[in-house]
């Protein structure tokens, strides 16, 4: 079973403490043992949550975790980046 983590906010037994943490506002994801920001989401792989690495041969993003590009290649034959580009991005063989 994974374990679960209890967010509470400001319950009535906290309050007129004087060592308070800052309130930190916003939309976050918890995975992973990791709290991502909402803004950040596009850096992560969106089927494992894996931070995204870009490979600057082919100007595209790819997972490592899943091994899969997370760009698709565009149309043009004489693309420089996508019509040499691998099926796969990183190469485990």
């Amino acid at each position: 079973m994974e374990r679960k983590n209890n967010f509470f906010l400001d319950p009535g037994g906290r309050k007129g403490r004087s060592n308070v943490s800052p309130v930190v506002e916003g939309i976050f994801l918890m995975t992973k043992d990791r709290i991502i920001p909402y803004e950040e989401l596009d850096d992560y792989c969106e089927v494992c949550l894996e931070p995204l690495s870009y490979d600057a041969t082919y100007d595209a993003a790819y997972c490592a975790e899943c091994n899969e590009w997370r760009e698709d290649a565009c149309n043009d034959p004489s693309c420089q980046f996508c019509s040499a580009r691998p099926k796969r991005p990183v190469n485990r063989g």
